[in-house]
């Protein structure tokens, strides 16, 4: 019922050529109809149905390596982007070619119409990618919901695709993947996505509950610093972050 309002907010990004593409889980409802009609009323939508039921993350990856885009964003079905936010990734990585990711603020929203998304005075911040990756590390959190995400299409490929092993934090371990490789930017004071949040949500749903949270953002930051050779600084820093994190929780609960 979220899949129109997700790829109009698509077709409606402005100083772009947007390539939608619509991959088709083996959904049990209607999806693959209303998804059909999208494609036959928008020439830049494309549909492609899986044979079997390969799960979001490998859906992802069967999309992406059919696309032609320059510049790559996963966009669920329930969520939207902002207007003009597409716009506003690629005037930031044309004017610093090192950056391989860029991202902003997502607004979350639970109400049945997304509300008017926030445009203020924008700037942009540029980070080397390394000291990105430590900081997120020194966190223990990801600073990266999706869809506010858009990834250069060159360095994914390159990197490779969203590994399907971290089932409910890919997009946190392809974030820091790429900022092994390459600068992050991050545009500020415009929303760059709206996140619906509802109880049919993967996030309310099976990937729900603090222990799956923090076992899925230890997962992502062992597989993203594997590449990196001088990885065991990063790891213990990383480590020591999701055992405070931890303990901040338990400590909660236990109050």
């Amino acid at each position: 019922r979220y899949l129109p309002d997700a790829v109009h907010s698509a077709l409606a990004q402005q100083g772009v050529d947007v390539e939608v593409i619509v991959v088709d889980d083996r959904s049990t409802d209607d999806s693959r109809r209303v998804a059909d009609r999208l494609a036959a009323c928008h020439p830049e939508v494309r549909v492609i149905s899986n044979q079997e039921n390969l799960g979001h993350v490998r859906s992802f990856n069967v999309g992406w390596e059919a696309s032609i885009g320059e510049f790559t964003v996963k966009l669920d079905a329930d969520d939207l982007l902002a207007p003009d936010a597409l716009g506003r990734a690629v005037a930031l990585f044309e004017a610093h070619p090192s950056v391989g990711l860029v991202y902003g603020h997502p607004r979350h929203f639970a109400s049945d119409h997304p509300p008017a998304a926030r445009v203020d005075a924008l700037r942009w911040v540029v980070w080397r990618g390394e000291d990105w990756l430590m900081e997120r590390c020194r966190l223990g959190v990801s600073a990266i919901t999706n869809p506010e995400m858009v990834l250069r299409s060159s360095l994914l490929r390159q990197s490779g695709p969203m590994d399907p092993s971290v089932a409910y934090a890919p997009d946190m371990e392809i974030a820091l993947r790429l900022a092994t490789i390459s600068d992050i930017g991050y545009i500020e004071g415009a929303d760059q996505a709206l996140h619906r949040e509802h109880a049919d949500s993967m996030s309310e749903t099976d990937g729900a509950g603090l222990l799956v949270d923090l076992q899925a953002r230890r997962a992502a930051f062992e597989r993203a610093l594997g590449v990196r050779r001088d990885s065991a600084e990063f790891r213990d820093r990383a480590r020591a972050g999701l055992a405070r994190e931890a303990l901040r929780v338990a400590s909660a609960a236990g109050d």
